[in-house]
C-alpha cells in the first residue's frame, strides 16, 4: 500500500510508541503535514492552500491495544484530506468518526486527514506504534 500511494522511494519518517494514559484528555484534531516538510503549496497560484491533488504521506498506526471509545481511540474525519484550508475544524465536526478496532489491527490514512486521539476514560493504558511514511 505504501509503494502504491507514495512510490518506490517512499521513506519511513520516524517510528515511535504512543501510550495514552488513563484520564488523558483528547488531543484535538490535527493533520501531520509538518512531518513531511513543505506540505503547503509553494507556488503563488496556490494561494497558501494545502496540497490535495495527491498523497504526500501516509500515517500507519499499529494498534498494540484495542482501540475503543473509552480508551483514547483515534478520531478521523473521512475525506478531510481533500479540504485545502489549513484552518482546524471546530467541534462538532460533521462526519467525524471514532475508529474502534481490536489489538493487532493497523490503521492507514492520508497525512492530510484531520485526526486525533480521543480521551482515555478507561483505567488502562492504550498502546500504539506510530510510523508515518512520506515521499522522498
Amino acid at each position: 500500500m505504501i509503494v502504491i500511494h507514495l512510490g518506490q522511494d517512499a521513506a519511513l519518517s520516524r517510528a515511535n510508541g504512543s501510550i495514552k494514559l488513563p484520564g488523558t484528555d483528547a488531543g484535538g484534531l490535527h493533520t501531520d503535514g509538518s512531518s513531511i516538510g513543505h506540505y503547503c503549496a509553494m507556488a503563488e497560484a496556490e494561494d497558501g492552500r494545502r496540497i490535495t491533488s495527491h498523497v504526500l504521506g501516509l500515517n500507519v498506526i499499529f494498534c498494540i491495544s484495542d482501540f475503543t471509545r473509552n480508551n483514547g481511540a483515534t478520531h478521523l474525519v473521512p475525506d478531510s484530506f481533500q479540504i485545502d484550508s489549513f484552518r482546524r475544524p471546530l467541534p462538532p465536526v460533521p462526519g467525524q468518526i471514532t475508529v474502534e478496532v481490536k489489538w493487532g489491527s493497523t490503521l492507514v490514512f492520508n497525512y492530510n486527514t484531520w485526526h486525533g486521539a480521543s480521551e482515555n476514560r478507561s483505567q488502562e493504558n492504550r498502546y500504539a506504534i506510530l510510523s508515518p511514511w512520506r515521499r522522498q
